[in-house]
């Protein structure tokens, strides 16, 4: 039943041309901490008056004031707001018995209601101003289930216990009565509310008896960000990098550490206690112990805790201690907290990192695709060593003058940049705060970086260069450069200026923030509002439309420093220098874009795609010497591998294929942290062999033979730990499937992929489901072929394929016989 915000504001304001509310009712301000909560009215001071959310498969329109549903002048949105609220046609629309005088409203407009105590069985629309909190349960799971509530209380009553589950929450900061603007989109929300109170006792009672956090050598923690409404940080080194923070969520609680040294180290036991009992509550329920948090138990042998060890987050446990979420549903672990539980995690990124060097921690790690509904996440970068105080409370980001404090301005631009990675989605939250953050920015203007005139990380120049993430769809390129110091002005037809539309001046967004010296712009510069003038043509070559004798005059005469080779499929963006060599771009893009059209058929994907590929070389990128993405980024010491056919056909071009295999995983079929480095390897193999006619062994040196089976050898050696099933040796179990039954079990099974419409959400689940699915198609029982790599077959699973024949041919049996032994780990 969920709706985009900008289609579900439409929908609540249509007709609405002015706010007619009564003067008498003093309201509430709203506090929006959810990203599926958007605000509705806002006021001239920008607090939140009106807000609309989603919790489970239902809606929620929250308004600060229940005098608002029972006046006239407001009878419009309300209408309005029952109308969205509803989930089928027909459904009932019921209003609470103190609210008979809304009833009457409704019915004036042709709307019939019910006048009862609480909502029925029936699914419908509930109007209610929620004094009792005898219905709070009720409520919760009517909106679960699908139904639709209107509700108007203030923070004194038990309301928050319902609308904080949808991320909106009455504060007891009194809205402004003087000027309501009805505005034509969702309203920007001000990045700072008057609310902070409970959050400074919260951080007082985590850190009582607890003056500095002393962060050693053994295990340095990793950053943490920060960025909910009710996310608060609790320690922090000398150059503001948090690596201890706590966040309330619904009804829950949350306690995050960088490292799981700062929960199981005797010197933070006080710290542990104080997190502990915070987390609890008014709960009396056990704290559930993960296996790496299990000495938890014998630090605090006195304390009057009832503790299990168990590595499954149930609804029983009052507590759950755990350092990773990568075998559970995240949406399972946010209702835990919704409803009341806690969270103490310990937890960082550097092994996961380690392992994934090519991947983006903030969308692909396991725990922050959890941590980021609780206003919390987890940094790919580490803090700074020594002994530091614990924050003060009082600490502000602005001064009275409302100025952005010099010393924050880098700690907010990286945070700014993190954030907008988590999400693709528009979120009025981290709309509102991308603003902001370009405004600060664009007051100071931008000063020229290049390798003639270099700028060095941290300076306040380099600041300068940042901008907010902002992640765009499909690119379609202009042809045209902008030259250094150029004015551009851009035209818009009119029917396309309500399309959000955006221009990028540049030919990508990778960021080299964190190098230490910088010989381009970390970032290219914002989008701006969009005839073209002022710019000049680039080198640029589309297949099928531009010939050979403009291709030579483009290159011949252009001053622009880039160019582009374009099929419908894939564009490569490099250096015009690289390009003067190429007297003929056709043959090597055909190429391509057969290249790409194997990739997409391996993937099961429809050809063409709906958006062209794209690499771009550049002289300084922000990981690895390729990484994945829209577009792939390398260095241009790669250019002549990638536009010299000759060199394509002979050697191959394994890096770049890598990255398009990347760009094909789903999370359906993934098992990170596992298989990342590895299924995408998988369409390098099959574009080499199939369609270049380049061994496997001849297109990667680590597929060589020997190596292959001295890998095999070393993983059952070891009792073929599933800790160990990672990159090479993980695509070797996917290799020994594709030896045995050819590429088409793969099509098939990518293609049924993509008509799920459930699967699991764990690791475990997905690869069970995997086991099966295979097997299926194949005919074959493949169960004890993935048990002997270490997979995690369930028994339900291994019990549903003996129908099916045995496989006879399963290679791992050759290397059973040949006295490899494994061990019980």
């Amino acid at each position: 039943m969920a709706t985009a915000p900008d289609a579900a504001f439409e929908t609540l304001m249509n007709g609405v041309t002015s706010w007619d509310l009564p003067k008498e009712s003093i309201p509430s301000e709203l506090l929006l901490t959810g990203e599926a909560a958007f605000p509705v009215m806002v006021n001239d001071r920008g607090q939140v008056l009106i807000a609309a959310s989603s919790y489970g498969q239902g809606r929620l329109v929250v308004i600060s004031h229940e005098g608002y549903l029972l006046h006239t002048g407001f009878t419009p949105f309300l209408l309005n707001a029952v109308s969205w609220l509803c989930p089928s046609p027909g459904a009932p629309i019921v209003v609470h018995s103190s609210f008979a005088s809304l009833a009457n409203i409704l019915g004036d407009s042709g709307i019939e209601a019910l006048v009862q105590p609480e909502p029925g069985e029936t699914l419908g629309v509930y109007c209610t101003d929620a004094y009792n909190d005898s219905l709070t349960e009720k409520l919760v799971q009517f909106v679960k289930r699908g139904g639709g509530l209107l509700i108007g209380v203030l923070s004194i009553f038990p309301g928050n216990q319902v609308t904080n589950m949808a991320g909106v929450y009455f504060t007891d900061v009194c809205g402004n009565r003087d000027l309501f603007k009805v505005s034509k989109k969702i309203p920007n929300l001000t990045l700072y509310v008057k609310c902070n109170d409970e959050l400074k006792y919260d951080q007082q009672q985590l850190l009582e008896g607890v003056s500095e956090m002393d962060i050693g050598t053994r295990a340095v923690p990793s950053q943490l960000l920060v960025h909910g409404q009710r996310a608060f940080p609790l320690g922090a080194d000398n150059s503001f990098n948090c690596f201890l923070a706590a966040a309330h969520y619904g009804r829950g609680r949350v306690v995050l550490g960088g490292h799981a040294r700062l929960m199981l180290n005797q010197t933070k036991l006080p710290f542990v206690l104080n997190a502990l009992h915070w987390l609890m509550g008014h709960q009396t329920g056990r704290i559930g112990l993960a296996s790496e948090m299990k000495a938890l138990k014998s630090m605090l042998p006195t304390s009057s805790f009832q503790w299990t060890e168990t590595e499954l987050l149930t609804s029983d446990l009052s507590v759950f201690c755990c350092c990773s979420f990568t075998d559970t549903d995240a949406k399972k672990a946010e209702e835990f907290v919704a409803k009341g539980g806690g969270l103490l995690i310990g937890a960082d990124t550097w092994l996961w990192g380690h392992r994934n060097p090519d991947s983006n921690c903030m969308t692909e790690y396991p725990n922050n695709i959890i941590l980021k509904c609780f206003g919390l996440g987890i940094i790919s970068q580490v803090v700074n060593q020594g002994s530091f105080p614990v924050p003060n409370a009082k600490s502000m980001i602005y001064s009275q003058e409302s100025i952005l404090q010099e010393r924050w301005l880098g700690k907010l631009l990286k945070d700014c940049s993190y954030m907008f990675q988590m999400t693709h989605q528009k979120i009025s939250i981290n709309d509102s705060v991308k603003k902001h953050a370009l405004k600060i920015i664009q007051n100071k203007g931008f000063p020229n970086v290049s390798e003639e005139h270099p700028i060095i990380n941290g300076s306040s120049q380099a600041f300068l260069t940042g901008k907010e993430w902002n992640y765009l769809n499909s690119w379609v390129s202009t042809g045209l450069y902008l030259p250094e110091g150029r004015v551009t002005q851009i035209t818009l037809p009119s029917e396309a200026t309500q399309a959000n539309l955006k221009v990028l001046i540049g030919c990508h967004m990778d960021d080299v923030s964190e190098a230490k010296v910088y010989h381009r712009p970390p970032y290219n510069q914002d989008d701006v509002s969009v005839t073209i003038t002022g710019a000049v043509s680039a080198p640029y070559f589309r297949i099928g439309k531009t010939t050979q004798e403009e291709w030579k005059n483009l290159i011949k005469y252009s001053k622009a420093p880039w160019g582009e080779l374009a099929t419908d499929n894939i564009i490569l963006t490099i250096l015009t220098e690289n390009l003067m060599v190429l007297q003929d771009p056709y043959p090597v893009l055909q190429l391509w874009d057969e290249m790409v059209q194997a990739v997409a058929k391996l993937a099961a994907r429809p050809f063409p795609f709906e958006r062209p590929e794209r690499v771009v070389l550049d002289k300084q990128i922000s990981l690895g010497f390729l990484h994945s993405g829209y577009p792939i980024m390398s260095y241009t010491s790669i250019a002549k591998g990638i536009i010299d056919e000759v060199t394509i056909r002979s050697h191959g071009i394994w890096g770049v294929i890598h990255e398009l295999g990347h760009n094909q995983q789903k999370g359906k079929w993934s098992f990170p942290l596992h298989t990342n480095e590895a299924l995408c390897n998988l369409w390098a193999v099959y574009v080499h062999e199939t369609f270049l006619n380049i061994h496997r062994d001849q297109a990667h040196p680590s597929l060589n033979p020997e190596l292959r089976k001295e890998r095999i050898k070393d993983h059952l050696s070891k009792g073929a730990p599933l800790s160990n099933w990672v990159v090479w040796t993980a695509l070797e179990t996917y290799l020994h499937l594709q030896e045995s039954f050819w590429w088409e079990p793969f099509i098939q099974i990518f293609g049924d992929y993509q008509t799920l419409s459930s699967f699991p959400q764990d690791n475990k689940g997905k690869m069970n489901l995997w086991v099966k699915k295979f097997s299926e198609v194949v005919k074959k029982n493949l169960a004890p072929f993935f048990e002997a790599w270490g997979w995690p077959v369930q028994s339900d699973v291994a019990e549903s394929l003996p129908s099916l024949p045995e496989w006879q041919e399963n290679p791992m049996k050759m290397y059973a016989d040949d006295g490899t032994e494994r061990r019980n780990n």
